[in-house]
């Protein structure tokens, strides 16, 4: 039995940024290097200073990305640059309001598509980061204004500079009325990982505002990652071998990252050291999810030495401290609700990206819930977002 008045909230859709979207929002000492979709060697991509934002895009790699959800990704590809024929709902938010009708979806938090490559592991300047970080928070809350109970932003962050990062947070979430900061689940600082001291000033900060942490993977290669270290994405530049593209980055890289940032935040201490911070993991499948947390229960028990700085078994920091997104189709979902917890799930559309299914993902969501409890059901299809990211 199914709630036919179920709230669904897709906890993690995608805008696409206008191409003129930096050139318009940036600090003026940065706009000639700003991000911008523009001419490079016959094609159109988005670049960066002098260079292509997506390793491997002069290449081929990166095309289709940047959305194709309700269109045949094959004839947009063949056109060479499809950016600008995505859907309209992707740069409009009066658009994107009539596809969520359309879907019978009440309410969506909203996430980037290129500001996921931008980042000091592919920008020369680090200062450029952060402007580009500014100008896309001042970007999302003006795209989500004429729909303030519909639309919500999270905000893209400067991890590489702490204090930036802080800053930017605070301002986000107190001026721009953003719900959640994200980060891609790679090191920012170097190669340090999450559980780094370097990091706790801002887990600290994220704590004191209630705003929860979002971990949402890119298949890029500048940042130290899964697609970065075994060449998933893009060519091997030392046997020369191409790599996989997206189906590989995205499909095996996205939860690679995400079990081993659950490591750092658990297994090292992170959870621990700040018992009020709240983290969610997204666009990598929610299946995995429970057979993990049961190895780690299991290692801790067996090498209890490395984890007496922890209270509790990772399975209950994860009931106490974190959620995940599913897919709307995932077949797993039942079962991961009845083991980890309803009120430690949600899902996600994608859209406009071209795995989202669309039209059709609001009945796929609905019918995928049907075999849960009414409670159960409300929570996963839109009350864990409204408590989580404070709607």
């Amino acid at each position: 039995m199914v709630m036919t008045d179920l709230e669904l909230i897709d906890a993690d859709g995608h805008i696409l940024e206008p191409p003129e979207m930096w050139l318009e929002y940036i600090e003026p000492k940065y706009r000639d290097q700003a991000p911008r979709l523009a001419d490079y060697q016959g094609r159109e991509l988005w670049m960066v200073e002098d260079h292509p934002l997506i390793r491997g895009a002069a290449d081929g790699g990166g095309r289709g990305l940047a959305g194709a959800a309700g269109k045949n990704l094959a004839e947009i590809l063949e056109k060479d640059s499809g950016y600008r024929d995505n859907p309209p709902a992707a740069f409009d938010p009066h658009e994107r309001i009539k596809t969520l009708d359309s879907e019978r979806i009440r309410r969506a938090v909203l996430y980037p598509t290129m500001a996921l490559f931008v980042n000091a592991g592919r920008v020369k300047d680090p200062a450029l980061v952060t402007a580009a970080c500014r100008a896309y928070n001042d970007w999302m809350a003006d795209y989500c204004r004429p729909y303030p109970d519909r639309l919500y932003g999270a905000a893209a962050i400067p991890l590489h500079d702490i204090p930036a990062a802080i800053a930017e947070l605070k301002r986000s979430v107190t001026t721009l009325g953003l719900r959640s900061a994200f980060i891609r689940p790679t090191p920012h600082q170097g190669e340090r990982p999450f559980n780094d001291p370097v990091y706790d000033p801002f887990w600290s900060a994220l704590q004191d505002l209630d705003v929860p942490l979002s971990l949402h993977p890119a298949v890029g290669e500048e940042l130290p990652g899964a697609s970065q270290r075994f060449h998933l994405y893009g060519e091997d530049p030392a046997t020369r071998t191409p790599g996989m593209g997206v189906s590989f980055s995205q499909g095996l890289g996205n939860p690679i990252d995400m079990i081993v940032s659950l490591g750092w935040f658990i297994f090292g201490g992170v959870l621990e050291r700040f018992p009020r911070l709240k983290v969610i993991i997204l666009e990598s499948g929610g299946g995995w999810i429970q057979p993990i947390l049961e190895r780690m229960d299991h290692h801790a028990h067996v090498f209890t030495f490395e984890v007496k700085h922890l209270s509790l078994l990772p399975t209950e920091y994860f009931r106490r401290q974190m959620w995940i997104s599913f897919d709307p189709d995932e077949m797993l979902l039942k079962a991961t609700a009845e083991l980890v917890g309803s009120d430690r799930i949600v899902w996600a559309s994608d859209f406009p990206h071209p795995d989202a299914k669309w039209p059709g993902c609001g009945n796929e969501v609905r019918e995928n819930l049907e075999a849960l409890p009414l409670e159960d059901q409300r929570l996963i299809a839109g009350q864990n977002a409204v408590d989580l990211y404070r709607l």
